[in-house]
């Protein structure tokens, strides 16, 4: 009897949150909030979307369009029965009306979620990922848009991380109806700032993203949720996969596309390129430069479309990619770093408790963007040029600040030798190729936008060389990307060289602030123009000037640290660790090789370079008006 009445209840409850969803699939005038269909580009294919219209539009009334263009699915088909179950509350969202979709839809945005070419129910062959012919099909879609009746002419593009890329690389297109866009925690440099950062291959995000990828484009509901076979069919229930359009209810046409899909693997494609300049393979000729924002400045400068981007502190390095488009670009741009994860669903502050929540929260985050896109869309032509600015929060201190200038004023770079006071003297270190920062670092959370938190137990002392100051005295904000400068030599013909920037608790703990990773083999600078500015110029990274190690050679390494701002408390101590491997991250290398470096200290070469908040004077106070003395510790 009891499950009797438990059956019947759910059926029931089922049964009012259908009729309740099916009310509420519906506007204010009696038409759809959702319309799935194809729109048909220049070389006949057809690109799927997903309009998305606001429940209370009004006869005759003309919205403002914002779009996203994704290659994991606009949407994802259900049944009624789990429609019903995400209406009754049992889950936060729905796949296909999405919490973002609802608060633009109300700030009165029509939103358009299109599958970008030969992913989800969109036909065509995909060249690579951002392919100039994707980006060519989203141009054609915001034209499109602003012609129909539902639209006021004005169109917007936002997204992020994959479809930030697409938003931003929308401008190349200079489609005039487009007139606002926003790359949220986005890739600026897709290869050095997330695949390869500092030449150091990222297999663990690489191998993963390429495998989730092949699944969504085969529609493999069990393998993209790593379902085992015999939970696979609870699976296939809640989902069926990829959303047909509207005219393809039945998934014919759908299922036919996917028979004959080659899907593109990221890993095959990745693995042979170590330069700026090298091609991917598959690619008809395509390097990374040839699909990335920076790539396209000239294109972008001249659309010069206004942007509005986040980025975190500790998500991969799109806070150093959002730094290097404002020093770079000539568009207006509204730019916040926050203590974020990818995402900004998680605050990252290494002194903040864990469950801290971030800073804006994710809901006012989007109001925010709406805000930018009502500023520029509403009534365009009309407001004042925008002016560009940045806003950073500083982890620890908790609190923002805004400049129209990348260093911001005040901050000094203050350089202080590796060994301190003591003679010079040499130091060997035996590379130990499984020393790891974990399984939750800034490098994980782009594939689950999940928490970032370095174990103090995975960076205490173990097989790694650390540099420390004295306890400080006061407290030091340190405020842009952090620097190391090493004289050293290796044994091996390769190398990757991690320096990390950490702070040392009075009790010991070990807290992560940021990272550099340089591969021995980008060393040299270039002297060619480098293809984006920064406060200090970034290797080359191009094929014609690398260079293996010499066994034995003496050379000078700089590794630039990942931006940051963060206070450091009084009491604490500065650490510098240095390490040769990333297990679990990133390749080894050399993969055959042992490796034994030597570093000089005591030298004016090797040393460290930190962008303090009031220079000179702040570590004078801290240091009790002393310069900071590293100790040695191996």
């Amino acid at each position: 009897m009891l499950i009797i009445l438990l059956l019947t209840s759910v059926i029931v409850l089922c049964l009012v949150a259908f009729t309740k969803l099916t009310g509420e699939r519906e506007t204010a005038i009696g038409m759809p909030r959702n319309i799935a269909q194809y729109v048909e580009m220049s070389d006949g294919t057809d690109i799927a979307i997903d309009i998305w219209f606001p429940a209370d539009i009004q006869p005759q009334q003309d919205l403002p369009v914002l779009m996203t263009m994704t290659r994991y699915w606009r949407a994802e088909h259900i049944g009624w029965l789990q429609r019903a179950a995400f209406g009754a509350g049992l889950l936060d969202t729905s796949p296909d009306e999405s919490t973002i979709v609802n608060a633009l839809n109300r700030r009165d945005f029509i939103v358009i979620k299109v599958d970008a070419r030969g992913t989800g129910a969109s036909g065509g062959d995909r060249q690579s990922e951002w392919s100039p012919r994707e980006i060519e099909d989203f141009g054609e879609i915001g034209e499109w848009a602003a012609r129909q009746p539902w639209s006021n002419g004005a169109v917007g593009a936002l997204g992020v991380s994959y479809s930030g890329n697409t938003a931003e690389m929308l401008a190349t297109t200079n489609t005039p109806a487009v007139r606002a866009v926003a790359p949220l925690f986005s890739d600026f440099d897709p290869q050095f700032h997330n695949a390869m950062p500092g030449g150091a291959f990222n297999t663990g995000f690489i191998t993963q993203w390429g495998q989730a990828n092949a699944a969504l484009d085969e529609n493999d509901i069990c393998l993209l949720a790593q379902s085992p076979a015999w939970r696979c069919f609870l699976v296939k229930w809640w989902t069926r996969g990829v959303k047909p359009v509207d005219q393809d209810r039945s998934g014919k046409t759908l299922s036919k596309l996917l028979e004959k899909r080659r899907s593109n693997n990221v890993l095959d494609a990745l693995k042979t390129v170590e330069f700026r300049d090298d091609e991917m393979a598959g690619a008809d000729g395509l390097s990374l430069k040839d699909v990335s924002p920076y790539g396209a400045k000239d294109q972008i400068e001249r659309s010069n479309t206004p942007m509005f981007v986040l980025a975190g502190w500790m998500d991969a390095a799109t806070a150093d990619g959002a730094i290097a488009r404002y020093m770079t670009f000539s568009n207006p741009q509204t730019v916040y770093l926050g203590a974020w994860s990818h995402g900004g669903e998680q605050d990252v502050d290494p002194f903040a408790p864990t469950d801290t929540s971030p800073v804006p929260s994710t809901s006012e985050q989007w109001e925010q963007v709406a805000d930018f896109f009502d500023r520029h869309l509403r009534q365009p032509g009309r407001q004042a040029p925008p002016q560009s600015e940045l806003h950073y929060f500083t982890m620890g201190a908790r609190t923002w600040t805004q400049t129209d200038v990348w260093p911001p004023a005040g901050v000094d770079m203050v350089s202080v030798s590796l060994g301190g006071q003591a003679p010079k003297q040499e130091v060997t270190y035996s590379v130990d190729f499984d020393v790891s920062t974990g399984g939750s670092t800034r490098w994980h959370t782009q594939m689950d936008r999940g928490d970032v938190v370095y174990k103090s137990s995975a960076l205490a002392d173990g097989p790694r060389i650390t540099f420390e100051t004295p306890p400080t005295e006061s407290a030091i904000t340190i405020t842009g990307a952090p620097a190391i400068s090493l004289k050293m030599s290796t044994t091996a013909s390769d190398g990757l060289v991690i320096a990390y920037l950490e702070g040392v608790s009075p009790d010991g703990d070990v807290v992560y602030l940021t990272e550099g990773v340089m591969r021995l083999l980008h060393r040299r600078t270039s002297d060619r123009q480098p293809p984006y500015q920064l406060p200090t110029p970034p290797p080359g990274f191009w094929r014609e000037d690398g260079a293996e190690a010499l066994p034995s050679e003496v050379f000078d390494l700089r590794i630039d640290l990942l931006a940051t701002s963060v206070e450091l408390p009084a009491g604490y101590r500065i650490r510098i660790s240095l390490a040769g491997a990333d297990k679990g991250l990133f390749d080894r290398i050399p993969l055959q090789e042992d490796a034994t470096w030597t570093i000089v200290t005591g030298d004016a070469d090797t040393r460290v370079i930190l962008p303090v908040d009031g220079g000179d004077s702040a570590m004078r106070e801290a240091f009790a008006g002393t310069l900071p003395v590293f100790s040695l510790r191996n």
